[in-house]
C-alpha cells in the first residue's frame, strides 16, 4: 500500500515537473540573488492572491530529490566501506555522510551567521557614539566636532543595517535549503532501505514505524539543522551584549544577567520533559 501509493506520487510528480515553470533562482544574475530578487514575482503574486499548487514553479535543480538522494547515497557508501564495524558508527558514519554531501552551504551559513552577529553588536555602539557626536555638538564647552565624523558614523550605520540584514536573511535562506536536503536524503534513504526489505524483515517493523522515521525522525534532522548555528553562536553573542551591558552600566548588569543564566537549568529540566513526552507518544503510533 505505502509503496504503491508512494510510487504513484513519484510519477505524478515527475509528470507534472515537466510542465512547471523552470525556477527563476536557476537563471537569476548575481544582483538578484544578492537581493533574493528573484522571487520578488512569486511573492507579488501572492500578495494578489492565494497561490495554487499550478503557480508554483520547479524547485531549483539542486533541490531536486534525486540528486540529493544520489550525493548522500554516495558519500554514506564511502563513509560505510572506511568502517571494519559500521553498525557501531551508524550515526557518526551517517553524519558525516550528510556533511560531506552538504556541508558547504552549512560552513557557508555558519559564516554568513558570524558576519551578521558581528554588524548587530557593532550596531548598538555606532549608535552611542553617534549620542556622544550629537551631545557634543550641543556642549557649548566642547569645541564643535568634524562634521565629517558624523557623516562616518551615519554611512557606517547604514552599511551595518543592511549588511547585517542581507547576511541573516542570506544565512536563513541558505540553512532552510540544507535542513530541506537532510530531510529528503533521510527520507529518501529510508523509502529505497524499505522497498529492499525482506519479508521476514518486514515482520520485525511496522507500517507506523517506517511512516515515523520518514516524517517525524526526518523533521527532527530538518529542526535541527535549521537551528543547529544557534547553538554554537548564541553563547557567543551572549557574552558579548554582557561584555557591552558591563561597560556601559557597569556592576549592575550582572543583575538581569544572573536571573537569565537562572532560567538555564529551568528550560533544560522543560526540555528533558518534553523530549520523554514525545518518546512515549512515538512508541504508541
Amino acid at each position: 500500500g505505502i509503496v504503491r501509493a508512494s510510487s504513484l506520487s513519484m510519477t505524478a510528480t515527475d509528470a507534472e515537473a515537466t510542465t512547471k515553470q523552470r525556477s527563476p533562482l536557476d537563471s537569476a544574475g548575481w544582483l538578484s540573488v544578492l537581493t533574493l530578487g528573484w522571487c520578488s514575482e512569486l511573492l507579488a503574486l501572492g500578495s494578489r492572491k492565494v497561490l495554487q499548487h499550478e503557480d508554483l514553479p520547479d524547485v531549483p535543480a539542486m533541490c531536486v530529490s534525486r540528486d540529493v538522494h544520489d550525493g548522500f547515497s554516495q558519500a554514506f557508501e564511502r563513509l560505510v566501506g572506511e568502517y571494519e564495524q559500521p553498525e557501531r558508527h551508524a550515526r557518526m558514519i551517517i553524519a558525516k555522510a550528510m556533511l560531506s554531501a552538504f556541508g558547504w552551504r552549512w560552513y557557508c551559513a555558519g559564516a554568513l551567521h558570524v558576519l551578521a552577529s558581528i554588524f548587530w553588536v557593532a550596531l548598538p555602539l555606532l549608535v552611542g557614539m553617534l549620542l556622544s557626536f550629537v551631545q557634543d555638538q550641543q556642549d557649548v564647552t566642547v569645541a564643535d566636532p568634524d562634521p565629517m565624523r558624523g557623516w562616518a558614523i551615519v554611512a557606517a550605520l547604514f552599511v551595518s543595517a543592511v549588511v547585517s540584514s542581507l547576511a541573516i536573511n542570506h544565512k536563513f535562506y541558505h540553512q532552510t535549503i540544507l535542513a530541506t536536503q537532510v530531510r529528503t536524503a533521510a527520507m529518501s534513504a529510508v523509502y529505497r532501505k524499505a522497498l529492499k526489505l525482506s519479508a521476514a524483515s518486514r515482520n520485525g517493523s511496522s507500517t507506523g514505524q517506517t511512516v515515523n522515521l520518514m516524517s517525524n525522525d526526518a523533521h527532527r534532522l530538518f529542526e535541527f539543522t535549521l537551528l543547529s548555528w544557534f547553538l554554537f553562536m548564541a553563547p557567543v553573542i551572549v557574552l558579548a551584549v554582557l561584555m557591552l551591558l558591563l561597560s556601559l552600566l557597569g556592576v549592575a548588569a550582572l543583575a538581569g544577567s544572573m536571573f537569565m543564566f537562572l532560567l538555564v537549568p529551568i528550560q533544560g529540566w522543560m526540555a528533558r520533559r518534553i523530549g520523554a513526552a514525545r518518546r512515549t507518544m512515538l512508541k504508541s503510533t
